[in-house]
């Protein structure tokens, strides 16, 4: 979640804590509403690229997303975490990807 809270189906463990992701968002009009796009990606093993992670329904802190009287807004973003679900398991190491921040105002 944005407030870095995590929860877990039955039969999931995290061996590491999540942690939210924190963006500092400068140089906009002061006291704008903006708007938060962020798209649905793939995390995929470094070790073994069969072993995959899907993010998905980016949330996301404030909401709404409105800037401060400085022009700056700190925004925090979570992100639900989706396994493949067939049971297998998975490898222990880091994984790889890439997602958009979008923001438009």
């Amino acid at each position: 979640s944005p407030a870095g809270v995590e929860s877990y189906p039955p039969l999931v463990f995290s061996f590491d804590p999540g942690v939210q992701g924190i963006f500092q968002l400068t140089d906009f009009e002061p006291d704008t509403e903006l708007m938060i796009t962020v798209a649905d990606t793939t995390l995929v093993s470094v070790a073994d690229p069969l072993d995959f992670f899907d993010l998905v329904s980016f949330t996301f802190s404030p909401e709404p997303a409105v800037t401060n009287g400085a022009g700056n807004l700190t925004l925090m973003l979570g992100a639900t975490l989706r396994t493949s679900g067939n049971g297998t398991l998975y490898s222990d190491g880091a994984y790889s990807g890439d997602f958009t921040l979008e923001v438009s105002y």
